[in-house]
């Protein structure tokens, strides 16, 4: 198992103290000789490469690369405007390395940081950013931590040397940085399983995060939770990630989970370690500028959802209560929807909502369903969540032109699932489902009223349908392949 590493030696990458001189030196060949052999010792200090100088990013001009989908991901294509991460232990271009740090950034925004402004930070290869100070620290601590001031969308041991391995990539604006974990592998230089996710910080006004949001965590497929230098065999197990933020004071932090096993279960932020395979296409917009954060909606917030009527749309929300120790309840308001059917309204730190609507003729017109979250916080903080039924068709219309009824049973499935269409008298309905990159996996034109998908050689994960017409008929959503 590995010694700890103090927080006063991670102050000794760009402080020298006078008990740097006890510290033992490093150079990055014979640290990862250590690592490989878990014999790394209790005081050291990396050797770092000279001629190094603050580096100013080049301020690229602000791109509308907001994407909508299904899910409301925040996850940002790659493109010519973002670049490697230059970090000091790596080789350009492609700067591959473990455990590694950039030089210091400065930002051409003010970053507001649990109340404090600050302007210039690291990126850590390790899944997270982090203030005054580099961390090239590999097995995650959970939080409160008196050692870390850092911002960790998934704090784990990244390692992309093998050149089957993504990189990391960064862009910045004038008001929003963002890094970006691209198809990384895991200690020790395997890519068998690679994770994508993404930071955004912004400077509170950048639409990037709408709402007065100033941090994003935003994911793709995640496969791995644990490299081997931390306990891990074959990308699991031993000590979870960390996905959270923490100031380093031992009282200012919050987190929305630990993560060490493949799967979908998730009980809330600070139980038992969870499975990361939630995390899948998800993501969680948050203010980081104050000491306590209102509770965050996993689900796309103020979201339009069109409807004609007889049509059903469910709404299951679910709200997380990042500090440690609180609990959220969420008061309804229907918006005047008459058919609206509540099956479940729990209260905890992982409170949720779950219901339907029946898109009824008396709903014609604009409907805002919202959810009123609040914690037990002092004082409470509250997040409003509202989703805008518009519903159309008037009443009278013909039952084989009313709106569709579309059904996945089983969902999740395991080796098929049978997709039921009703309420659609039109013969080009196609079908699309698309994996979490984007990528189209399968395609199917002129869609019976009931049709069985098999998963073929299809692996497990989240996938999202795409069904339409191309006059009008647009649904889509999300179906797992457990």
């Amino acid at each position: 198992m590995k010694a700890k590493i103090y927080s006063f030696i991670i102050v000794l990458f760009v402080t020298v103290t006078v008990a740097a001189q006890s510290n033992r030196i490093i150079d990055s060949k014979e640290y990862d000789q250590l690592k490989r052999a878990n014999q790394l010792p209790e005081k050291f200090m990396m050797k770092q490469t000279e001629g190094k100088t603050i580096l100013m990013p080049r301020i690229h001009p602000s791109a509308n690369t907001i994407q909508s989908n299904a899910t409301c991901n925040c996850l940002l294509p790659l493109d010519t405007t973002y670049s490697v991460v230059p970090f000091t232990n790596g080789v350009a271009p492609d700067f591959r390395n473990d455990d590694g740090s950039s030089p210091v950034m400065a930002i051409p925004f003010s970053f507001c940081f649990f109340g404090q402004p600050v302007d210039s930070l690291y990126i850590n290869n390790n899944g997270n950013i982090s203030f005054y100070a580099p961390y090239f620290t590999f097995t995650p601590s959970g939080f409160p931590s008196a050692s870390f001031a850092m911002i960790a969308p998934f704090w784990a041991d990244v390692d992309t040397r093998d050149t089957l391995s993504g990189l990391v990539y960064y862009k910045v604006t004038p008001t929003a940085l963002i890094v970006k974990w691209e198809q990384v592998g895991y200690f020790n230089m395997h890519s068998n399983l690679v994770s994508t996710f993404q930071l955004i910080i912004t400077d509170g006004t950048d639409p990037l995060i709408p709402g007065g949001s100033n941090v994003a965590f935003c994911y793709g497929d995640m496969q791995w939770t644990t490299g081997d230098a931390s306990g891990g065999v074959g990308g699991f197990g031993g000590t979870a990630a960390t996905v959270g933020s923490n100031l380093g004071d031992a009282i200012n932090f919050i987190q929305f989970g630990r993560f060490d096993q493949p799967g979908y279960g998730y009980d809330g932020p600070y139980l038992a370690n969870d499975s990361v395979d939630w995390l899948d296409s998800s993501s969680f917009r948050f203010d980081l500028c104050t000491m306590t954060i209102a509770p965050v909606p996993f689900d796309c917030n103020n979201d339009t959802v069109y409807l004609r009527v007889g049509d059903a749309s469910d709404v299951d929300v679910s709200f997380i209560c990042p500090v440690a120790g609180q609990t959220a309840s969420i008061s309804v308001n229907s918006g005047g929807l008459s058919n609206l059917t509540t099956f479940s309204n729990t209260s905890g730190s992982l409170a949720r909502y779950n219901g339907r609507l029946i898109a009824d003729a008396a709903d014609i017109g604009n409907h805002t369903f919202t959810l009123t979250v609040t914690d037990n916080g002092t004082p409470p903080q509250t997040t409003t969540f509202n989703r805008v039924f518009q519903v159309d068709q008037a009443l009278g219309i013909q039952p084989a032109d009313a709106g569709p009824s579309i059904s996945f049973s089983p969902n999740p499935f395991t080796n098929q699932t049978t997709l039921i269409l009703s309420g659609v008298n039109r013969k080009n309905v196609s079908l699309v489902i698309s994996d979490v990159t984007g990528r189209e996996v399968m395609t199917v034109n002129h869609v019976p009223s009931s049709l069985i998908i098999e998963k073929g050689n299809l692996p497990k994960g989240i996938y999202f349908y795409h069904l339409g017409d191309g006059d009008g008929l647009s649904k889509t959503g999300k179906i797992v392949i457990q």
